[in-house]
Formats: structure tokens, sequence, C-alpha cells
């Protein structure tokens, strides 16, 4: 009995002996499969936040090197979704972008062997195609265009035609190849990826029909372009047609369109445009910076002015890469107007920065070659106020290091708040590396006005709306230098990233005056209460200047500047800075009510220390209102060219052919001084002067004369009567340019 007990106590052993390994082998599989990947990833996620950046690497390599199942994984989650674009920054003349991801934990060089190991070993998905891209942009970046193409071709591979990636993947290729200028390759690839289309997919239909269009147009083809560009458009419009049918008793069915078919109408617009014949242009130059280094595998991309507001990625329409001395050429441009933009790397612009006006445009009309050399300059250093110094006194006094070659500098102001900023110009001018700035001055600046979002509800961000006024907000500076001509030639806002460009912090708190109840009250959001506050605090002359800017504000933001008026008059009466009049002034020629006008320029014009080329332009256009013609032709003359915009350039026009009735000087006023308005499409006078110089001279004239009265009734029989349709556009023109 006792041996058998024993015996049993034996298997009994044996058993939990097997359990209890089994268990531990099922639990280290688990562990290193589920458990260890997660908690290293957490590891390094904890790193990145903490700015550990280093220690975010070595773990990274550590994990990459164990050769593991979740390899791939931690390719995917901390190299792939988070890899840089093609450049770090791209900068223009009216704009600037980051690449979105500040914080790669390896740099797109030291990622390229794991992305091709991910292309070519990794379970097939979406991050193939992310991977390829990556990889695309860091050869194109260096000039290696054929292992970028030998990257797609592998990533391809990994698909099958029924997978969307591969069509992707195709159409990228494709175009790839097209912004290399590789006409006869990009069509052996669209004959052979044709074979295998499943025009299931429409985007690469869309895609592929405006590369054709692209390259065809660049060859001098364009009724060949526009047939390729119209197939593409109708072949996409009866596929929708019959997604609709088909779906058309499904309820809350709205089918969306695709962002390349309007890619595809946008680019078939700009062709039209284009002249029969057109003769294409060449866009050349040389970047360097300052003391002669050229900028080497720099992006340089021509961009469509009518973009030029819009965020920038490198997706311009002409593309290319410098050379070993900076050097850059695109080819076979097409007339219109564009603006040069740049993909940099962070180290290219480390402590420099590209001074340009933000109308900078490159005008191309037919055959030519546009030179544009590109200098950067080193960043102006600031000196004071910095690094978040509290200011409690009357006046804030703005030091900087002096720029050569400088002639007079411009002092911009920024207001931060949660989620951005907001610069602009309080028209603080001087010609010395100081200058000393009464606190009353940034209290009647206003900025814009941004909202906040909450749980899907927008509101008033009130610390955009105190402004310089907040004594909790948190300012900031920069400085720009001048040339005697009014060129930008540097400014203190750029990129600094090692302690040897690295500056003062332009940022400082104003603690100068006490908020007041109303203001405590705006800030909690009661913007009601706070009106009323500030109405009532009016009412006793509690804080009346103070009051009056916020209730001015107030009503200016809530869409009731009429209501605004009074208090507005009351400020300039009390209070006339530079500020309070020209907004008197600004409101009164809005209105055209141009007595008040006068009155308030006047008043404007003696107490201002600095010339203003737009509050000029205003007084010119009062004059021509007033049929003082030569008077506001002359004072428009001598603000031509400081006002980049040209905003008035059809009354320049109108009023040169009125006087002079020089035909040949006016239209060559309108080629020299186009109209600039980015988003917007403003007239092309160039073109309404060509069209009205066809017609009777003796019709235009009376028809100008007619216009110049200010008699509209008149103006618009006398157009009705000679029914002369390229005079009808001229003066409409006009009447809506103010």
């Amino acid at each position: 009995m006792k041996e058998r007990l024993g015996l049993m106590k034996v298997n009994i052993k044996i058993k939990h002996l097997i359990m209890t390994v089994i268990s531990l082998v099922v639990f280290l599989l688990v562990f290193n499969i589920y458990i260890y990947p997660k908690w290293e990833n957490w590891l390094i996620d904890r790193d990145v936040a903490n700015g550990n950046m280093s220690g975010a690497k070595d773990r990274l390599l550590s994990n990459l090197d164990r050769n593991s199942n979740s390899k791939y994984d931690f390719i995917r989650d901390h190299i792939i979704t988070t890899a840089p674009e093609m450049y770090d920054v791209y900068i223009g003349p009216s704009s600037q972008t980051g690449s979105g991801y500040p914080k790669q934990i390896l740099t797109l060089k030291e990622a390229v062997p794991y992305l091709q190991d991910y292309i070519q070993e990794a379970p097939a998905d979406e991050y193939i195609v992310w991977a390829a891209k990556s990889l695309v942009s860091y050869f194109k970046r260096n000039g290696n265009r054929d292992e970028g193409d030998q990257v797609l071709e592998a990533a391809v591979n990994r698909f099958t035609q029924d997978n969307s990636q591969y069509h992707e993947l195709w159409s990228l290729r494709i175009e790839e190849s097209a912004a290399w200028h590789e006409f006869e390759e990009v069509e052996e690839l669209i004959t052979k990826y044709e074979r295998h289309m499943d025009e299931t997919f429409m985007d690469p239909v869309l895609r592929i029909a405006k590369v054709k269009g692209e390259m065809l147009a660049k060859q001098g083809r364009k009724e060949d372009a526009l047939n390729e560009l119209d197939k593409g458009i109708e072949y996409y419009d009866n596929w929708l047609e019959e997604i609709k049918e088909q779906f058309s008793e499904t309820d809350n069915f709205e089918a969306g369109e695709s962002h390349y078919y309007h890619e595809l109408r946008e680019y078939r617009t700009f062709l039209l445009a284009q002249s029969e014949n057109t003769d294409l242009a060449t866009v050349e130059g040389q970047l360097v910076k300052s003391n002669g280094e050229p900028l080497v595998n720099v992006g340089v991309f021509l961009r469509n002015e009518s973009k030029s507001n819009h965020s920038f990625y490198g997706d311009g329409r002409y593309e290319t890469v410098t050379s070993h001395d900076g050097s850059f050429r695109i080819s076979n441009v097409l007339p219109g107007s564009y603006q040069v933009y740049l993909g940099l790397m962070f180290d290219q612009v480390d402590g420099y920065v590209w001074a340009t006006d933000p109308y900078d445009i490159i005008d191309i009309e037919g055959e030519e070659v546009v030179e544009y050399p590109i200098e950067f300059q080193p960043l102006i250093n600031i000196v004071s106020p910095s690094n978040y110094v509290v200011i409690k006194d009357e006046e804030v006094t703005f030091t900087w290091e002096e720029v050569p070659n400088a002639d007079y500098y411009v002092i911009q102001l920024g207001v931060h708040f949660d989620g951005g900023s907001i610069y602009s110009s309080p028209n603080i001018v001087t010609k010395d590396q100081e200058v000393s700035v009464p606190v009353e001055i940034l209290y009647d600046h206003t900025m814009g006005i941004t909202h906040k979002e909450n749980w899907d509800k927008e509101y008033l961000d009130t610390e955009s709306l105190l402004a310089f006024l907040n004594v909790e907000g948190t300012f900031s500076w920069q400085v720009h230098a001048l040339d005697e001509t009014g060129k930008l030639i540097s400014k203190s806002n750029g990129y600094r990233l090692t302690e040897d460009t690295m500056s003062e912090l332009p940022f400082f708190h104003l603690q100068e005056r006490t908020m007041t109840e109303a203001d405590l009250v705006l800030q909690d959001g009661d913007i009601e209460k706070a009106y009323n506050m500030y109405k009532e605090n009016i009412e006793n002359e509690i804080e009346l200047i103070h009051s009056l800017r916020m209730i001015i504000r107030l009503d200016n933001t809530l869409d009731k500047e009429s209501d605004a008026l009074p208090y507005l008059l009351m400020l300039g009466e009390k209070h006339p800075t530079p500020s309070t009049l020209s907004s008197l002034v600004r409101y009164y020629f809005r209105e055209g009510g141009w007595q008040e006008f006068e009155k308030w320029f006047i008043k404007y014009e003696e107490i201002s220390e600095d010339d203003s080329t737009y509050m000029d332009s205003l007084y010119a256009v009062f004059k021509m209102k007033q049929g003082e013609l030569e008077e506001a032709l002359a004072i428009f003359k001598k603000t031509m060219d400081e006002y980049s915009s040209n905003h008035y350039i059809g009354y320049i026009l109108a009023l040169e052919l009125y006087l002079e009735e020089d035909w040949g000087r006016v239209e060559e006023l309108a080629r020299n001084y186009p109209e600039r308005s980015f988003g917007n499409n403003p007239p092309n006078w160039l073109r309404l002067i060509q069209n009205i110089s066809d017609l009777e001279h003796e019709i235009v004239m009376e028809g100008l004369s007619n216009y110049f009265t200010g008699d509209e009734e008149k103006t618009d029989a006398y157009l009705e009567e000679k029914d002369e349709n390229a005079l009808t556009i001229f003066i409409r023109a006009l009447q809506q340019s103010r």
C-alpha cells in the first residue's frame, strides 16, 4: 500500500513538473510575443515624450537587433509612422511649413535599411506604401533616381492586382518617373501598367490621365494634353453617375468626389488659359549662404500663385534638386504666375533665413530664361526683452544687433495662446538698433481674433481679444531689417538649433496694468456680461480709455461695427493715437464718408511720425473720388514700388490712360505691376487693358470720364448704351476695387 502511495506521489510530482514547464513555456512565448514588445514600445514612447531621444534610439536599435517576430512592429510603429517628410521644412516667400514629425527617433538616412527590410520581408500591408514613399523621398533628395524606382518596383511586387496598394504604388512609380522628365520611360511604364489596370480603382485612372496631360503639355502638345485630360474626366463622370444610380435607393448615400478629379479639372482649366503654340520657359539660379557656401540637395519647387496661401508639403507642379554648387534649373515651364518654394533639412537653415517679400512672384509669359538667385542671410540676434522677462514699466525697449547695409528696422509683435500665436506689426519703425515703445501703443494694437473648439463647439478665444492688455499673456517679438529701397535683408525669427546659432528667447510678459473686473469676466468666457460691464464703465467714466478699447473690439468681433462707431469716435477724441485714428480713417473709407474720412486723415497725419504706404493709397483713392485726378495719380505713383501687392494698380492704369492717353505706357505698367492676392483671383489688368485697346478711343475716354464722376447710374447707362463688353468688364473691375 505504501509503495503504491509513493508511486502515486511520484506520478503527481512529474505531472506537476510537466504542467509547470508547459506553463512556463507558454508564459515565455506570450511574454516574448505580446507582453515584452508592448512594454518596450511603452518605454520608447516614454523616452520620446520626455525628450530622451538618445535613450529611445538605443532601446529601438536594441529591439531591432534582436531580430524577433516583433521586429516589423517596431519598424512600423517607430520608423514608418514617424518617418519625416522628404524635407524637414518647406520655405516660401508667403508661408513656411514644418514636416509635422519633430521627434523622429532615427534620421531618414539611418532608417533606410530598416525600411528596405520592411518592404522586402514584412507582411504585405499599407505600411509598405508608407515605407516606399519615405525611401523614394530620401533617394530623390540625394539625386538617386534609379534607387527610388527600384524601391517602388520591389514594393509593387509585394501585392496582387486586386489590392489597392498595388495600384497606388504603380501610380506613384509613374508620377515619380514623370517628375524626372523621363518621358519615354513614362510611356513604357504607363503601357505596362494599363495591361493590368483595374478600373474599379478610379484614383489611378485620374492620376495617370493627369501625368499624360502634364507630360504632353511639357512637350508643347497642348491639344493632345487636353484630350487626355478630357478622357479622364469623362470616364470618372460616367463612373460616378453609375455609382449614384446603383446606390440611389440607399438611405443617406453621398458620393464624394476624388481630390484627384479636382486636380485634373484644375489643371485642365490652367491649360485652357494658355494661348495656342505656347512657348515654354526655364527658371534657373543658385542657392547659397551669404558666406558663399552652396546649399546642396535642396528641393526647389515652382508653385502656382493661386495656392500660395495653403500649406505646402512638396506638391509643386515643377520641381528639382540643387546640385553640388547649389545651382538648379527647371525647364518646360508653362506661362503663369509662380512662387519658388524650397525644401530643406534643419541643419541647412540653422541660424539662417531666406529674407524675401511675400509677394515675390515669377510671372512667365512665354519662352524665356528666368534668373532667380537665392541667398540665405544670418538671422538677426535680439538682445532684449528676452527670456520671458516681466515688464512693469510704461515703456518697452527693444534692442538687437546691427545688420550690415540695413537702412531701417521694423518690429513685429506676437501674442501666444494655447494652440498657436498671432503676429502683426504695430508700425514700429526705426533707423537705430533700439527703440522704446510706450505700453499704450501696445495696448491700442489689436491682433487677429482666434476661436477655440470644445466638444464640437467653437467659441471666442478671449486671449487674442485682450492681446497685450492681458497681464497673464505671453508675448514675443521679432525684428526685420530693410535696405533703403524697402527690400527685406534679414530678420530675427528662424531656426536656431545649435549652441553656435542660439540667441536670446524673444518672449516677455507685460504687467504694467491691473486687470479690471470686466477683463476677468471676459477671461472666464462670459462675453455678454463683460460687454455690459465695459458699457457701464464708459457711462460712469471708469477705466474709460480701456473700456472704450474693449467694447470696440467686442462690437467688431460680434459683427456690430456700426454699434462700435460712437465709441470709436469718443476714443478718437479722448485718445487720438495713430492706431485709433487709422481705425476711423479705414471705417469712413469703407463707408464712403469722404468728408469724415478727410477730417480724421488730417488728424492722423498730424500725429503719425511714420509714412504709411497703405494710408497714402487710401488718401489717393479719396482724391480720385473727389475728382482731383492729377493729385491722386501723383500720390499713387509715389506708393507703387512700396506696395508689393499692387492692390490699386487698376486705379493707376485708369488715371494714367485718362490723363496721359499713352496706351504703351499703360500696358507696360499693367505688365510690370500685376495685382497680387493670395487665394483669390484678382483682375488680370494687362488682359483688360489689351481688350479695351481695340475699342474706339473716344468710347473708352468717355466711359472713364463717367466713371470718375462717381455717378454709378450715369456710368451704367453709358455702358448699356455702348454695349461694349470689354469696356464694361474693365469699368466693373474698377468699381469693385476698394
